[in-house]
């Protein structure tokens, strides 16, 4: 469908031109008559411009259809000037063979005044002997001719260049939307297996202890679990739905740490309506869970998003740290498909701050609020 549109505003443009040419001879014949010097509409100047406009045309409809496709979609420059050398060299043997009259060649000469008094033997030259057409004369205005059919076509391969390398950039687009698509669903990011073990070891421990728990928990692991599979396909969700997937989360990651582990998150409950990328943030979550957490020690995970005076969502998540775990944070291919999956994402437009202290592991996103993700057309 693109590339049919394209070809009519191709198509167009040709039309718009070949329609001025031939009616800038009718104008210019309608303004001499106008000026009332004698000088009447002549069909027969038009005529003979419009059979040089033909042959232009011929010669136009051969570039454009066949000899220019050559250059543009085979790329076969040698092939392509020997047969633009042969159209130009077939107009000139014509040129050569018929000359038809120029724009004045027809018009009737202006009348001779008789004089009263004619020498002795002298008799009137007919009009058409007056003024010879000299060979000289023939021979520029072929030269004018052949110039005039070389940016002819010169203009043709250029408006034929012009859109293909439309189309070309259109494709391009395409293609890198396409590898933008498949990169981000490699990275997509995915719940790791053993949660879903795990949670469900404990949802069988909560059955005899608080089956109202149970239950609840069971709630919160299908409402999680629907959202890994449908939301977590889409290239965009609302920002309202990520957090109470976050949420979900964190409600039964606390079943399993329930002593010895401080755990909060402040997210805001009346989140803007606004599109994020599924399952963003969830990665730094489970890090933090995973590497920041010590059955021997004290260990607190505090995790915030809100949006700044700058129409940015901020997210932090800041989480104990053990020195026999410090290598094992900051390796790993999960980082590296984070920071793989915000540059293709937004590029310039985000910032990901990672420091680490003695006793603290800090990570803090800042991602654009309004504007949409590099992919957010796919």
């Amino acid at each position: 469908m693109q590339n049919l549109k394209r070809d009519l505003k191709e198509n167009i443009i040709y039309l718009a031109l070949w329609i001025i040419l031939f009616t800038a001879p009718l104008l210019g014949e309608y303004i001499q008559s106008s000026r009332g010097e004698g000088f009447a509409f002549n069909w027969n100047v038009v005529f003979d411009i419009w059979m040089v406009f033909a042959a232009y045309f011929v010669i136009f409809l051969a570039h454009n259809f066949l000899v220019a496709p050559i250059l543009i979609y085979r790329q076969k420059g040698g092939r392509y000037l020997l047969l633009a050398g042969v159209l130009v060299a077939l107009f000139v043997a014509v040129q050569c063979s018929f000359h038809p009259a120029g724009p004045q060649g027809n018009r009737p000469p202006k009348p001779h005044k008789p004089t009263t008094e004619q020498p002795y033997g002298h008799h009137p030259v007919p009009p058409h002997d007056i003024h010879p057409e000299p060979p000289s004369r023939l021979l520029n205005g072929d030269m004018l001719h052949i110039l005039v059919i070389v940016l002819l076509l010169g203009m043709n391969l250029g408006v034929k260049l012009y859109f293909k390398n439309e189309r070309d950039r259109k494709k391009m687009q395409l293609l890198k939307s396409r590898n933008l698509e498949q990169q981000l669903d490699r990275l997509r990011y995915q719940l790791n297996p053993h949660f879903f073990m795990n949670t469900l070891n404990n949802i069988h421990a909560l059955i005899d202890i608080d089956a109202a728990k149970a239950k609840t928990t069971i709630v919160d692991l299908s409402r999680l679990m629907r959202y890994v599979l449908y939301e977590g396909a889409r290239t965009m969700v609302p920002l309202q739905r990520d957090i109470a997937f976050m949420n979900d989360y964190l409600q039964l990651m606390k079943i399993r740490y329930a002593e010895g582990v401080r755990i909060t998150a402040d997210f805001p409950t009346d989140a803007p309506e606004a599109e994020i990328p599924p399952m963003l943030f969830i990665s730094f979550i489970e890090n933090a869970f995973k590497h920041g957490i010590s059955y021997k020690h004290d260990s607190f995970i505090d995790i915030r998003l809100n949006i700044d005076e700058s129409q940015r969502i901020c997210f932090t998540c800041n989480n104990s740290i053990h020195h026999q775990q410090t290598d094992t944070h900051q390796g790993g291919v999960g980082l590296s498909n984070i920071r793989q999956r915000l540059e293709l994402l937004y590029q310039d437009s985000y910032t990901l701050d990672i420091r680490e202290t003695a006793a603290e592991y800090r990570v803090r996103v800042s991602i654009p609020l309004k504007s949409n993700p590099n992919n957010a057309s796919l």
